[in-house]
């Protein structure tokens, strides 16, 4: 079922933990036995599969299951595999994957907006929750992590298989070419500022955009000019504020509610 892999590939298999060196091979790493097996299932350009050469019977079921549906899957010692992961505790099994680029630059769904959100585990952790209400598009504007950072994989537990990107330098200029090709889309912001809390948002339109900003600097001036509506989550308690995570989930959960109305 398998053979050793090729000693020029080791080398750019471990540039692939940077994002330039993502690009410029167009390729990008899903580490473990829940990402390889979530990359297989929503059809995934997977290259080939590297696990460990004296694997468990976990990897092993996960490394035939890859192997049956036509991927072919290598094997490297123990140290090597440490070498190319990019996780502390490697579960011994890994798949490159061949990035596929969208055609499409304008929504045709409701979206996801993001302002410079930086933070991978932040970024996997939103998209995961929007995968869980049914959002599948986002734009990603300003300095926001690449999705196919392995942090960001890894906290979004597939669901960036699931996504549909569209990346933009300057996210007020996308923003407001989308507003006037649609003249009825609605773009919520999430602010502290001038808001109205969400639970005064009893409806919304057909398709609609939520904007967010990283927790250090909110969303930018720019990106706000673009905003329909501002919104804020009220709280009782302390703290400072939510994670950006944690709010996204909430206003998710919020806008599901008044789409199934």
């Amino acid at each position: 079922m398998t053979e050793f892999l090729p000693k020029s590939e080791i080398a750019l298999i471990k540039a692939l933990a940077e994002k330039k060196e993502r690009e410029i091979q167009g390729r990008f790493i899903a580490e473990g036995k829940k990402l390889c097996l979530e990359a297989l299932h929503n059809s995934m350009d997977i290259e080939y599969a590297v696990m460990v050469q004296n694997p468990n019977e976990e990897v092993l079921a996960v490394a035939a299951t890859l192997y049956h549906h036509g991927v072919n899957v290598y094997t490297v010692g123990d140290a090597v595999f440490e070498r190319i992961s990019n996780t502390q505790n490697p579960q011994g099994i890994l798949c490159i994957i061949n990035k596929v680029e969208t055609n499409s630059q304008t929504p045709t769904e409701s979206f996801l907006a993001f302002d410079s959100i930086a933070d991978p585990g932040n970024l996997g952790t939103i998209i995961r929750t929007a995968d869980w209400f049914g959002i599948h598009t986002f734009v990603l504007g300003g300095t926001t992590a690449d999705p196919y950072n392995p942090k960001v994989l890894r906290a979004s537990m597939g669901s960036v298989f699931r996504s549909n990107f569209i990346i933009t330098s300057h996210l007020e200029v996308y923003l407001d070419a989308l507003k006037e090709k649609n003249n009825s889309l609605e773009l919520y912001g999430m602010t502290l500022e001038e808001a109205h809390s969400l639970s005064s948002i009893t409806h919304s339109a057909h398709q609609w955009g939520l904007i967010v900003g990283s927790e250090a600097h909110g969303i930018s001036e720019e990106v706000q000019s673009c905003i329909t509506t501002k919104i804020h989550i009220p709280g009782h308690g302390l703290a400072e504020s939510l994670n950006v995570g944690i709010a996204s989930g909430i206003a998710l959960y919020h806008f599901s509610l008044l789409t199934s109305q």
